[in-house]
């Protein structure tokens, strides 16, 4: 399976905790890596920074946190999920894991992910 079409399987299989969510319906329509960027580039600039890196790939996790306390509890996870040993998962960590993503993937070091970045697998 190309690296695109695993992380896209990856996010819309986190994006089904949240059935509202847009991320659901949008990732399986996404046939290239240009598609994809589009998916992420919020001000379209043709580019993806980390916050919008971030932002999207959190959204799902941000929606199921119904009490806004930046954690994910047993209670605000889809039956039959578990956290890792019952802890609560930290958004801000989430956050910070994507960033570390971000970076790998931002091959050519201009802190902007281009959509041949983002087709390519992390380093």
């Amino acid at each position: 399976m190309a690296p695109l079409h695993r992380l896209a399987l990856l996010l819309a299989t986190m994006s089904l905790a949240a059935p509202g969510s847009v991320l659901a319906a949008s990732i399986w329509s996404v046939e290239s890596p240009q598609e994809y960027l589009a998916l992420i580039d919020s001000d379209g600039d043709g580019r993806v920074s980390l916050r919008e890196y971030q932002d999207y790939l959190g959204r799902s996790a941000r929606e199921m946190d119904r009490n806004g306390d930046g954690l994910l509890s047993a209670n605000e996870l889809p039956p039959g999920t578990r956290s890792r040993g019952g802890r609560p998962v930290n958004l801000q960590r989430q956050r910070e894991a994507f960033a570390t993503r971000f970076h790998l993937q931002d091959r050519n070091g201009d802190r902007y992910l281009d959509a041949e970045e983002l087709g390519a697998p992390p380093r």
